[in-house]
């Protein structure tokens, strides 16, 4: 299983404990793994940042938590770290290539990081971060109420993205014309969605795909309030 538990990108939703703990159950009952794929902790707009989900979970084996960089330093900062237990790690890594010729590791990347996180600068810029994206998001769904739309949306509590129900199409050419020429970029909701699934999961995904294809992903990360409003 792979999922984004925190501040999900397009939804912006967060998991609960609780089902964060239904999740581990069934991988146990299935004998896989859960890989939680976790950049956005860190950018939670109350300044209350879940730590990875292995952290948590550490009594089992099936959880993994892959934390990135690059969505509070840099775009494309090729640095993170993988939370697991230990004999998880081992198992996984033992024969990696990136491990035994340091074929993906990223040396510069990971000093830079280290001195960041050792002098306290890490910490100070991510939350200065979530909390301009915080002021971002509040003004758009401050914007999205004056349009009557914000009664269908639930305020994400970090991250980048609102994954907004528009009640149209939002793939039809002549919406995205127009957004187009009102210099808006947004992204379909279709355009998050999977394809080539099995027969046995088209009618779930099918009923997906018609919810996505009335939605677009927003995105604040480079977006001043004025902007928003406008």
């Amino acid at each position: 299983l792979y999922l984004i538990p925190f501040f999900h990108n397009p939804c912006g939703v967060s998991y609960s404990h609780a089902e964060l703990l239904e999740l581990v159950d069934l991988a146990e009952q299935f004998r896989t793994h859960v890989v939680f794929d976790e950049p956005y902790n860190d950018l939670a707009f109350d300044g209350d940042r879940p730590p990875p989900v292995a952290c948590v979970l550490q009594d089992s084996s099936r959880v993994l938590s892959l934390v990135s960089f690059s969505k509070v330093l840099a775009p494309g900062l090729r640095t993170g770290f993988v939370v697991a237990q230990e004999d998880t790690l081992f198992r996984l890594y033992t024969d990696s290539g990136s491990i035994r010729s340091g074929g993906g590791a990223n040396p510069l990347g990971a000093l830079v990081v280290t001195d960041l996180i050792e002098s306290g600068e890490l910490s100070a810029h991510a939350g200065a971060t979530a909390s301009t994206l915080g002021k971002r998001m509040r003004v758009l769904f401050e914007s999205l109420a004056a349009e009557g739309l914000a009664n269908k949306q639930c305020a994400p509590k970090g991250g980048y993205f609102a994954w907004v129900d528009l009640g149209i199409d939002t793939s039809n050419p002549a919406f995205l014309k127009e957004c187009k020429a009102s210099k808006l970029s947004v992204t379909p909701g279709s355009a998050c969605m999977i394809s080539g699934a099995r027969a046995a999961d088209s009618a779930q995904l099918e009923l997906a795909a018609v919810a996505a294809s009335r939605h677009v992903r927003l995105c604040v990360a480079h977006t001043s309030p004025d902007v928003i409003r406008r």
